[in-house]
């Protein structure tokens, strides 16, 4: 059968030539820009996410009473607990 007959000939240059765009091999799987095509997640727990902000200057008002804040001169116990802190962040 020669090319003129054949189904194919009108989709040529059209993107997915009937055969439909899902399931198909990508370039970028996700789409670009605002194409709003990226991967799912499914059940997203916005718990899981959750991670506040620590002001430095507002530290020591986190640790119980009973621990106790190092003195002013002591900057080995505030050196050791903001390891501690990025131990645990």
């Amino acid at each position: 059968m020669t090319t003129k007959f054949k189904k194919n000939r009108k989709k040529r240059g059209h993107i997915s030539a009937g055969h439909g765009r899902i399931g198909k091999h990508q370039k970028h799987p996700g789409g670009r820009g605002n194409t709003g095509v990226g991967m799912r997640h499914f059940h997203k727990l916005r718990i899981k996410l959750y991670c506040p902000i620590v002001n430095i200057d507002k530290l020591w008002s986190m640790v119980p009473p009973a621990v106790g804040a190092p003195s002013e001169g002591d900057f080995q116990a505030e050196r050791q607990a903001m390891e501690e802190m990025k131990f645990w962040a």
